[in-house]
């Protein structure tokens, strides 16, 4: 046995080495299934098909677990540890360490800034290679983060604020609810200038605020990314994706569609309510980014490359949001881009 401080600063006995670790999070379980697939003993949400591809065969068969409450299927599952993914500013979950008593499994934590925040994913890979034994690979997707956060920053900040474009983040089945500027759910558009058209602070964790048809003809976005196929051809009119950058016609996978909130009012923010808007009466012709054929379908595969789950996948996510908002600037072919990351993150070639 070893004896590891984490990252909430707990002192927790651990066995020499890990073989079998289990997460009950999209967060953490996400990143297990990249980082080190062959150690997780069960999944937080089953694979679908068109994720297959992407992951080691070992994860296919593996359990199901979606709630740290499924004791019987966690001790079944024989995990070593369970890697809890917490907030910075207060990691400690009492649900979490009221389960974790009645299982009686070494439980870690792993922190980030308001759970999503990918500047604290180098010290998160770091903290797990320690602790799963496997240092190198770890430290390869560490530099990766800090890299593309490099990267990112150094573009962003060449662009005086008033060049930035104005982006609208379109979900729901309509488009027509988006979420605040101070969201877990938007933070990719913080990081890339804090370009998100809607002003105001998430309050709880749902998000998807709804907006009125007059909000968004005096928004009038630049761009427009989407986060449904529906969505998009609404806003569009199209029934194919535009373009290769604009993602295949994939959902998101049925599992996070399920779970994430259903369409509603502006009840979870502090900013501008509004009344639900008809979908079939938002104009979106009248809107600059559809006039100009600036309309993209979040790409999602193997998960979304913005949210819902805020995952690993954002990094790469950073690489097309650069492509789409910042043209003239960024200069690099993204489907190479897009192949380095395949081939880092799941081991893919072409």
């Amino acid at each position: 046995m070893r004896t590891i401080t984490d990252m909430a600063g707990r002192t927790v006995e651990l066995p020499d080495k890990i073989n079998r670790i289990y997460a009950p999070s999209p967060y953490a379980s996400t990143l297990l299934m990249s980082l080190c697939p062959e150690k997780l003993c069960g999944l937080f949400f089953p694979i679908e098909e068109h994720q297959k591809p992407f992951f080691n065969s070992c994860l296919l068969n593996l359990p199901v677990i979606g709630k740290i409450t499924e004791f019987e299927a966690i001790k079944e599952a024989k995990p070593e540890v369970i890697l809890i993914w917490g907030d910075k500013s207060n990691p400690i979950h009492p649900k979490s360490e009221k389960a974790m008593a009645e299982l009686g499994i070494p439980h870690i934590y792993a922190c980030c800034d308001e759970l999503v925040d990918l500047r604290d994913y180098p010290a998160i890979y770091r903290f797990l290679g320690q602790v799963l034994g496997i240092e190198e690979r770890a430290e390869k997707f560490a530099v990766y983060c800090e890299e593309t956060l490099n990267e990112v920053a150094e573009l962003v900040n060449s662009v005086h604020p008033q060049h930035r474009p104005r982006v609208y983040y379109a979900e729901g089945k309509d488009g027509t609810q988006t979420e605040y500027s101070h969201s877990l759910h938007a933070h990719l558009l913080n990081l890339i200038g804090d370009v998100n058209i809607h002003r105001g602070t998430l309050v709880g964790h749902p998000g998807m605020e709804q907006l009125t048809e007059g909000q968004l003809l005096a928004y009038d976005p630049e761009v427009i990314i989407v986060w449904l196929k529906e969505a998009y051809e609404r806003i569009t009119k199209k029934d194919e994706i535009a373009t290769p950058l604009q993602s295949s016609a994939l959902q998101p996978p049925q599992s996070l569609r399920d779970s994430s909130p259903t369409i509603r009012g502006g009840a979870s923010g502090v900013g501008e309510q509004s009344e639900v808007a008809s979908c079939e009466a938002v104009g979106w012709e009248k809107i600059s980014a559809v006039k100009n054929n600036r309309v993209y379908q979040i790409p999602v595969e193997p998960f979304s490359y913005f949210d819902r789950p805020p995952c690993f996948m954002r990094l790469l996510g950073l690489k097309w949001l650069l492509s789409i908002c910042y043209p003239e600037i960024y200069k690099k072919n993204f489907e190479q881009e897009k192949a380095e990351f395949l081939k880092l993150f799941f081991e893919m070639e072409d």
